[in-house]
């Protein structure tokens, strides 16, 4: 047989790296709403269509890394 749990932690490799992936990928997800949410502050009361446009991309990014986050936690095995 190959070795496959090679930390000794009783977890399989390949599960190790599916858990640090997605908690790679959560970290990345609450980034990018923490820089919008930043952006959104900076702005002020008056946005113009310039700034209104750049906060619309940083939405469109952090929906894409959250459901990229939770494609990847729905991926891991029930046992973690």
């Amino acid at each position: 047989p190959t070795v496959n749990d090679a930390d000794n932690n009783g977890i399989a490799d390949d599960v190790d790296q599916q858990v640090k992936n997605a908690k790679d990928l959560v970290e990345k997800a609450e980034q990018a709403y923490a820089d919008l949410d930043k952006a959104i502050k900076d702005a002020g009361d008056l946005v113009t269509p310039d700034e209104l446009a750049g906060l619309q991309a940083k939405l469109a990014e952090a929906q894409k890394e959250k459901q990229a986050a939770q494609d990847a936690v729905n991926a891991l095995p029930d046992t973690v």
